[in-house]
C-alpha cells in the first residue's frame, strides 16, 4: 500500500496474481464505482468473461477508509516492439472527485510498470480512451505526439497510422482467438 493524502493506493502489477477467492469481491468493488458514477442500480462493465485478471493487465485500487472507492486499470501491450502503457479503464467515486486520486493512481501505476519494463527500451507509447477532457488533459501532458490533439486540433500520422495499423491486426487476432 502506498500512503496518499486521504487514503492509500494498492498496486496489482499482474492481474493473474490477484487470488481467485478475491476476484468476485474486486470485480463488485469496481462495477460498484461505475454504477455510482452513471447513477444505475448496477453495471457490470467488468466481468468474469472481461476481466482484468490476466498477465497484461494491472491494477491500482484505491482505499479510503477501508473501502476501495476508485480503481485504474491498465494493460501492458507492445506495438512494433514498443512497449504500451494503455489505460482500459478507471473511475473514482464521485464522493472522492476532485482530489486528484486519478492522477496519484494513474501515476503510481504507471512508474510501477516503467520499473518493470525492460530498460533497453528508448519510449514507452502511454494510450487511453476517454470521453472525460480532464482525463484527457491529464495524460497527455507528459506525451510528446498525439493522436488526435484537443490542445491544437493537429494528429500526428505517424503515431495515428501505427495505432491504426495496431488496432487492426488486434482485431484481428481477437477474432481469430477464444476471448478470455
Amino acid at each position: 500500500m502506498i500512503e496518499i493524502p486521504g487514503g492509500e493506493i494498492e498496486l496489482i502489477l499482474r492481474g493473474s496474481e490477484v487470488p481467485e477467492a478475491r476476484r468476485d469481491f474486486l470485480l463488485e468493488r469496481i462495477n460498484g464505482v461505475i454504477a455510482t458514477n452513471w447513477r444505475s442500480t448496477k453495471s457490470t462493465w467488468w466481468s468474469r468473461q472481461h476481466s482484468p485478471f490476466h498477465d497484461d493487465f494491472g491494477l491500482a485500487l484505491l482505499h479510503t477508509a477501508g473501502e476501495i472507492v476508485g480503481y485504474f486499470i491498465y494493460r501492458q501491450l507492445t506495438l512494433d516492439g514498443t512497449p504500451v502503457f494503455y489505460g482500459a479503464g478507471t473511475a473514482v467515486a464521485s464522493s472522492h472527485q476532485g482530489k486528484r486520486y486519478y492522477q496519484m493512481m494513474q501515476a503510481h501505476a504507471l512508474r510501477a510498470a516503467l520499473r518493470a519494463m525492460d530498460p533497453s527500451h528508448d519510449e514507452v507509447y502511454v494510450a487511453w480512451r476517454t470521453r472525460n477532457p480532464s482525463i484527457w488533459m491529464s495524460n497527455s501532458r507528459s506525451c510528446k505526439a498525439l493522436t488526435p490533439s484537443l490542445w491544437n486540433g493537429r494528429e500526428d500520422p505517424g503515431c495515428r497510422r501505427r495505432a491504426c495499423v495496431w488496432r487492426a491486426s488486434s482485431i484481428r487476432n481477437a477474432q481469430s482467438s477464444p476471448r478470455r
